[in-house]
């Protein structure tokens, strides 16, 4: 019965983003963000798709992390299977405005990929499968922001503020899970330029696999 609960918040969270994005965006949701007029800039943001499809991104990455304590390894293998089915149903009926948009490609398949394999690690240990979720929801999720504090280019369209975001951020997750080691902050520095080198859509997947394996050669090589 779980699964079946959790099936249902993903479904209110999807529908919430949707009348959002809709009942927001109206004629002007291809309007750009003025820098320096803070008004229209805060209206604009509503009515971005990437802001909704954020809005998805950590809200998804959030219920999947806070599932870890009542489903199995088996439940999160049914649960994947019907988001893999529900993304081609969405991309070919279009239900989901909000996650339309070019260059959007199979982001979000490598998405639901990338949270199954932070999934998968629970077998080995649950302290990885925390955290390298946690790192995709928020580090990846929060790294927008950083083009506010420095938009100059780097690889693939994206900015050095948002690499310093997702680097503080996922350094913050480990360092709340692992505490105080200075070897974290190598380990967050190669997530970062793991981040950094994946395509858009695509670095839904190398970001899980970068932390998770980063993780499990931190663990083998210093704490065991």
């Amino acid at each position: 019965m779980e699964i079946i609960g959790f099936i249902l918040a993903y479904n209110v969270l999807y529908v919430f983003c949707e009348t959002g994005y809709r009942s927001l965006s109206g004629r002007d949701s291809k309007e750009r963000i003025v820098a320096g007029r803070w008004g229209n800039t805060f209206c604009s943001v509503f009515r971005h798709r990437e802001f909704w499809r954020k809005i998805a991104h950590i809200g998804t990455g959030s219920i999947t992390f806070f599932s870890l304590g009542y489903l199995e390894i088996p439940d999160y293998l049914v649960l994947f299977a019907v988001f893999i089915v529900s993304f081609f149903i969405i991309r070919k009926y279009r239900l989901f405005k909000f996650l339309e948009g070019e260059g959007r490609g199979y982001g979000d398949l490598y998405f639901i990929a990338g949270q199954l394999v932070a999934v998968l690690f629970l077998r080995h240990d649950i302290v990885i499968a925390q955290v390298g979720l946690l790192v995709l929801t928020f580090a990846d999720g929060l790294a927008p922001l950083g083009k506010f504090l420095w938009d100059k280019k780097t690889l693939h369209g994206k900015t050095y503020g948002g690499s310093l975001v997702f680097f503080v951020t996922s350094f913050a997750v480990a360092f709340a899970f692992y505490g105080w080691d200075w070897r974290i902050l190598l380990v967050s520095a190669i997530w970062t330029t793991a981040e950094l080198t994946g395509t858009k859509g695509k670095d839904n997947l190398i970001i899980p696999v970068a932390v998770c394996l980063g993780l499990l050669a931190y663990e083998r090589l210093f704490l065991i």
